[in-house]
């Protein structure tokens, strides 16, 4: 079993993936395909759009991915 974590990609001010931010969750995913394959994949994201939309294009590019599970446990809480 994996436990992978990724930051979400690159948004502007309305918290949205910017153009940029896509092609980075894409890069990130190319990287997951080469190290997990087709393996079945749970995608988990916390309610913030930018972290959803992340997680949307990770489970989009990976064949394995079985939607996203989002979950307030993963909010950012203080740093």
């Amino acid at each position: 079993m994996y436990i992978i974590l990724v930051r979400h990609g690159e948004a502007n001010r309305s918290r949205r993936l910017t153009d940029k931010g896509r092609r980075q969750v894409k890069k990130s995913a190319e990287l997951l395909k080469k190290l997990l394959g087709n393996q079945p994949l749970t995608v988990w994201a916390s309610p913030y759009r930018r972290t959803r939309e992340t997680a949307e294009v990770l489970v989009s590019e990976l064949a394995g991915a079985e939607g996203v599970q989002v979950t307030d446990k993963l909010i950012q809480t203080s740093w």
